[in-house]
């Protein structure tokens, strides 16, 4: 890798490690914030029930009784919704930790790489980044039949199960594009468009798979399921097309 490229790679790097860190701490500011406001709403509510136990009168307790329900269903709305939020955090923060860990270890092998090898003649990839390349389209390969064959409308399985799944696969997404941003200015030779377009594609069917579920009606959900299955088909062309064109390289 050019010196430039590298210095380039590790300033993006330090940018990327400081938005994680900036990212992580709002998701803990936010969830320090709800949990006073949770604690606040629980005081209110067993102050409502000590009202209402204490109130005289029928019509004066039935209000009491009533306004106190109210504020322990609020409440109880308010734990789910915050329980909720900090599960999410929680996933985002593990998925931001191991992305940065996988990119760490990218850019090692990278480096490593450089050192004492020769440079490279004509049209051929070296080994290294010959089995990174095809290890890379298998992945997307995979993705893409999954995405294509995937059932959207499972009813084996939980709503929120099918919700995981699909964001799963647009996480998976995302890690495999950053795999090869960064094994991308290591490929001197390799000219072929059709890698990147394959991922571009694989990005396209996983986005619309997860909103799928956030569709506001029938014809919404058609449109993205289509355009889910015809993206990842088309990608998984594309990566077999990448694969013909690496190995004609070796």
């Amino acid at each position: 890798m050019p010196l430039g490229s590298l210095g380039k790679f590790k300033t993006d790097e330090l940018y990327f490690h400081r938005d994680n860190r900036l990212s992580n701490t709002r998701s803990r500011v936010l969830i320090q914030g709800d949990t006073m406001n949770l604690t606040i709403l629980s005081a209110i509510s067993v102050v409502g029930i000590m009202i209402a136990i204490n109130a005289q009168g029928k019509a004066r307790m039935a209000i009491t009784w009533l306004l106190a329900t109210f504020l322990l269903i609020g409440n109880g709305i308010m734990v789910g919704s915050y329980l909720k939020e900090r599960n999410g955090a929680r996933d985002e923060a593990i998925y931001s930790e191991r992305l940065a860990s996988e990119k760490d270890n990218i850019a090692k092998s990278l480096e490593v790489s450089q050192t004492g090898k020769a440079n490279l003649q004509g049209e051929e990839l070296k080994s290294s980044e010959y089995f990174a390349l095809i290890e890379l389209i298998s992945a997307g390969e995979k993705l893409a039949e999954t995405l294509a064959a995937k059932n959207l409308d499972d009813y084996t399985q939980s709503e929120e199960e099918r919700i995981s799944q699909a964001a799963s696969l647009k996480r998976d997404t995302q890690e495999l594009k950053a795999r090869f941003s960064v094994l991308k200015p290591k490929l001197v030779f390799y000219r072929e468009n059709s890698l990147a377009q394959a991922i571009d594609k694989l990005d396209k069917s996983a986005l619309n798979c997860k909103m799928f579920y956030s569709s506001t009606d029938s014809d919404q959900e058609s449109v993205r399921e289509k355009v889910m299955r015809t993206s990842a088909i088309a990608s998984k062309e594309l990566f077999l097309k990448s694969k013909r064109a690496v190995e004609a390289m070796k």
